[in-house]
């Protein structure tokens, strides 16, 4: 069975054509001198869910560097409650079989089209973003589509240049993402090295008590919710801030639910005193900081905490990345004079574009006649 196309690089002046089939083997089907190609011609293909392997799709969305609010994980919970249409953008270079170049999730209800969390596309073909994003509207028309999320790691460009869209409004949301990329030191000593000094005293401070740090997945972490949002609302309500005890479970139990083995808690505790939490996502190399909290304490253990799992995310994944969280204005980390930014800058974060907007396509652009049938590629 044919599972997926893929373009090789030129090889001896040939491009080769290959179809990858379920057992890895790939045959060459085709060869053609790169001068050959036509300009492709794009097409989008709705798939149904029973049509996907298990990890077919997640590993399309690590592969375009895409965010855990893409994953299957998502669909799957957002399936329940929700209509969701799963799109695949191919091009036709007007050879026995298309290529594959993106692909997107959509939940559409009513007048709104929400991606998922945005069009994943295949490295080396994202200049054919604007060509799916039309595709996108030419199917489901004059309604507003909110694309992306705060965890969006996309390069901006010029919404209102997307061509042959006629906006109607634009909400365009300015921040960018701080993350810790583990490829920019050779290992964790490296890294320890170069945060600022008062982390390193943190940490080597906790080295030195009866520290017990825990980390539980999945339902198994449900019982470390309680300390999770007490310590997130002590740290709130020192910031000033307002929070809701009941409200903050639910969500961290429905997220843990969600997410299953990908979720997780760890705690630093000392003689059985919760005095740290920490609730993440691993999603393929990629740990994201979802929340977290630290109780006063003269031991350094949120510090210990956090180097702890950077530790662990070069032991296993030393390409990945550690994810930080958004921020809006000033995207010089060196700007970050107080709180959580502060903390983000000791541990040597460095900014990425996000990208977020709303958008509405105004009601004259599409009549009936321009609109494609849907095409459906059938399980």
């Amino acid at each position: 069975m044919i599972t997926e196309v893929d373009i090789y690089h030129e090889f001896s002046s040939k491009i080769l054509w290959h179809n990858g089939a379920e057992d890895g083997r790939m045959e060459v089907i085709h060869a053609i001198a790169p001068s050959d190609l036509r300009t492709p011609e794009l097409k989008a293909l709705e798939r149904s869910f029973a049509s996907f392997g298990p990890k077919e799709w997640d590993n399309f969305v690590l592969s375009s560097g895409g965010s855990f609010l893409g994953s299957w994980a998502v669909i799957k919970a957002r399936r329940l409650v929700a209509n969701i249409k799963l799109l695949e953008f191919h091009a036709d270079y007007g050879l026995p079989t298309s290529l594959k170049v993106g692909q997107c999730a959509l939940v559409v209800n009513g007048r709104r089209v929400t991606f998922l969390d945005r069009i994943c596309m295949r490295p080396t073909h994202e200049h054919f973003w604007g060509q799916c994003f039309r595709l996108v509207t030419q199917q489901f028309r004059a309604k507003t589509y909110h694309y992306g999320s705060h965890w969006n790691q996309e390069s901006r460009f010029e919404i209102s240049a997307i061509d042959g869209c006629d906006v109607e409004t634009i909400l365009d949301y300015q921040f960018h993402i701080d993350l810790i990329d583990l490829w920019d030191w050779p290992n964790f000593e490296a890294y320890l090295r170069s945060v600022s000094e008062n982390v390193r005293r943190d940490h080597r401070k906790a080295k030195n008590t009866d520290v017990r740090m825990e980390t539980k997945h999945g339902l198994a972490a449900l019982r470390e919710v309680f300390a999770l949002v007490r310590l997130r609302a002590e740290v709130m309500r020192k910031n000033g801030l307002r929070s809701w005890f009941l409200r903050d479970y639910f969500i961290h139990v429905a997220k843990l639910a969600v997410f299953g083995q990908s979720g997780f808690i760890t705690t630093a505790r000392m003689n059985g005193k919760c005095y740290s939490a920490f609730f993440g996502i691993e999603f393929g190399h990629n740990l994201y900081y979802i929340s977290g909290g630290t109780t006063n304490n003269r031991h350094g253990f949120g510090s210990y905490l956090f180097l702890t799992l950077i530790e662990k995310c070069f032991a296993e994944h030393p390409s990945g990345k550690f994810v930080m969280g958004f921020c809006t204005g000033h995207r010089d980390q060196w700007a970050y004079g107080s709180g959580a930014l502060l903390y983000r800058r000791k541990l040597r974060v460095k900014s990425v574009d996000g990208m977020e907007f709303r958008l509405r396509i105004k009601p004259a652009l599409y009549t009936r006649a321009d609109i494609p049938p849907a095409k459906t590629k059938l399980g």
